[in-house]
């Protein structure tokens, strides 16, 4: 039973997070599980992943759910598939760039649930002179 589980796991999930997207028969979910970026692609949360295999993984998963998959389907899948796809998309454009994956690693570390708000960042005047003086010295050297 064990082996079982583990042959659909792989044929069905693959590693990157397909179990939000479809249920055990490889059907499209009702609905999506929720989930941050990192689960989408079957990833741990943090700074640092491998980008060829992250690629990877959309890719694999954009095979399954491409709406053009669905075209013949009723409009309520292709609905679910074009959801599905949107999802994998942002979530990889997310964690593709790395400034946008560590806020987000940080973000779900704090216990917040969605990423850094830009009103919420502050700025130390001092350091912020700190670093326009250097800046400027570089450019004077």
């Amino acid at each position: 039973q064990r082996r079982m589980w583990r042959v659909l796991r792989r044929r069905f999930c693959g590693g990157s997070g397909a179990a939000m997207f479809f249920e055990a028969d490889g059907s499209l979910r009702q609905t999506m599980s929720p989930g941050t970026e990192f689960e989408v692609f079957g990833l741990a949360a943090g700074v640092e992943i491998d980008a060829a295999a992250l690629e990877g993984k959309m890719r694999a998963l954009q095979r399954r759910l491409h709406p053009d998959k669905y075209a013949s389907a009723p409009a309520e899948v292709r609905a679910r598939a074009e959801a599905a796809s949107a999802r994998v998309n942002t979530a990889y454009e997310t964690l593709k760039d790395p400034v946008s994956r560590a806020e987000r690693a940080v973000a779900l570390r704090l216990g917040k649930d969605a990423a850094v708000d830009e009103t919420e960042r502050t700025v130390d005047p001092e350091l912020l002179a700190y670093a326009l003086e250097t800046r400027q010295a570089v450019e004077d050297a």
